[in-house]
C-alpha cells in the first residue's frame, strides 16, 4: 500500500527580536532572543513549544493550538495568527480544522484564550474550500488562499479584531510556496495558469503556459517554489517536469517587460 509522506515545510516569522515557527500541520514553537548583547549567549537559545511560552506568561497552555498549518505575525498590530488550527477548547490533534483561523492576544503570543475584556484572542472560520493552502502578508492585508478561493484578512481595530472577506472564487494555487510579492504586486502559480493581485485578481497571459502545465509532475507539485530577482525585475518559479520527482525546471516572468522565458 503506498504511503504518503507530506512535505515538511517550515514556516517562520518574526515578532520583534523573537521568532514564531512551525512545521506545516505540526506543533507551534517559539524562539526567544536572549537579553544580553553578546551573540554567544543572546542567540544560543533553543525554541520551545508555544505551550511553554503560555505557561511562562501565566496563560492557559491548553488554549494554545497543538497543531497548526501555518503561523504568521500580523506585523502592524502584533497578533500571532494560526491558519489551520485545532479549535479552542480542544487539545486533541485529531480535531484539527484546516479551515479555521485563530489568533493570540495582541502582543501576547502565549495568550490564546478569548476574553473581550482582557484578551483580543479569537477565531474565524473560512467558509469556502476544503483547506487553507497559504497565507501571505501584503502591505495592507493578509491574503489567504484555500484550494478554491482567495480571501483577504484585515485588522479592524474593533472588538471583532479581524475581518475576513472573500475576494475571488474558482482560484487555485498549486503549492504553498508558489506565491510571492514584488513591488506591491502579488504573483502566484495556479493549477493551470498564473495570477497577479494588484488590489484585484488578474490572470497573467503566459506564452509558455502549455509548455509548463502539459509537462508538470502534479504529484510533486508541493515542491514548487518561487522567488524574486529584484535587480532584473524577475519572478522565478521552480517546478518538476512530468518525468522528474524533483524541481528540474524553472520559468521566469519579467514584471517590467511583461515577458516570459
Amino acid at each position: 500500500v503506498p504511503v504518503n509522506l507530506p512535505q515538511r515545510d517550515w514556516w517562520l516569522d518574526n515578532i520583534d527580536n523573537d521568532l514564531a515557527l512551525n512545521i506545516r500541520n505540526g506543533a507551534p514553537y517559539y524562539w526567544v532572543r536572549g537579553t544580553t548583547t553578546n551573540p554567544a549567549t543572546a542567540l544560543a537559545t533553543r525554541a520551545v513549544t508555544l505551550q511553554t511560552i503560555a505557561s511562562v506568561g501565566s496563560f492557559d497552555p491548553d488554549a494554545v493550538p497543538v497543531k497548526v498549518m501555518q503561523l504568521l505575525v500580523s506585523q502592524q498590530d502584533k497578533h500571532l495568527i494560526a491558519f489551520g488550527a485545532v479549535p479552542y477548547g480542544s487539545t486533541d490533534e485529531a480535531d484539527f480544522d484546516p479551515m479555521l483561523i485563530r489568533w493570540a492576544s495582541q502582543g501576547e503570543p502565549g495568550q490564546w484564550t478569548p476574553n473581550s475584556t482582557t484578551s483580543s484572542a479569537g477565531d474565524l472560520h473560512v467558509s469556502r474550500g476544503s483547506r487553507i493552502v497559504r497565507a501571505l502578508p501584503t502591505r495592507q492585508e493578509i491574503l489567504v488562499w484555500t484550494d478554491s478561493n482567495l480571501y483577504t484578512l484585515q485588522f479592524l481595530a474593533t472588538t471583532d479584531v479581524f475581518g475576513l472577506q472573500e475576494y475571488a472564487d474558482n482560484i487555485s494555487i498549486i503549492s504553498p510556496r508558489a506565491c510571492i510579492t514584488a513591488s506591491n504586486v502579488t504573483y502566484w502559480m495556479g493549477q493551470d495558469k498564473f495570477y497577479a493581485y494588484t488590489g484585484r485578481v488578474e490572470t497573467l497571459a503566459c506564452s509558455l503556459r502549455d509548455y509548463i502545465f502539459q509537462d508538470l509532475n502534479y504529484a510533486q507539485a508541493d515542491q514548487i517554489i518561487c522567488g524574486t530577482n529584484e535587480e532584473w525585475n524577475e519572478v522565478w518559479w521552480f517546478y518538476p517536469s512530468s518525468s522528474s520527482s524533483w524541481n528540474d525546471r524553472y520559468v521566469i516572468f519579467n514584471t517590467l517587460d511583461l515577458v516570459w522565458y
